[in-house]
């Protein structure tokens, strides 16, 4: 059966924005924010405005600094946006962060974001 594109995937199974996981978003060279298009903040800073309350204290709140725009535009991509759901993407954007950081920063130093 044809999953329709207004339903969202199955449970847990967040899609994202392949690019998160790249070692052009595992190494910062100078950026200041974690954005898939890898714009100046000027360019996405607007969409904070337009983002639930408690989706940008968890924003602010996150290991990295994620670009707002990126994390909703993930976030429609899986579904009605809610709450559950944004902290979901976030949730799945910090993992791939730390995954692509691991794989591409094995100079032994703890980089900002990295778990130890």
């Amino acid at each position: 059966m044809k999953l329709r594109t207004t339903e969202r995937p199955a449970r847990g199974a967040i899609r994202l924005n392949p690019i998160w996981g790249s070692k052009r978003m595992a190494v910062l060279d100078g950026r200041q924010v974690r954005c898939t298009t890898f714009d100046e903040g000027s360019v996405w800073i607007h969409e904070l405005d337009n983002l639930p309350p408690p989706v940008r204290r968890r924003l602010a709140n996150s290991r990295f600094n994620i670009c707002p725009t990126c994390v909703d535009i993930d976030t429609r991509r899986n579904g009605m946006p809610n709450l559950k759901l944004y902290f979901a993407v976030i949730d799945a954007i910090e993992r791939a962060l730390v995954r692509a950081e691991r794989r591409y920063n094995r100079s032994g130093a703890p980089t900002r974001g990295s778990v130890a």
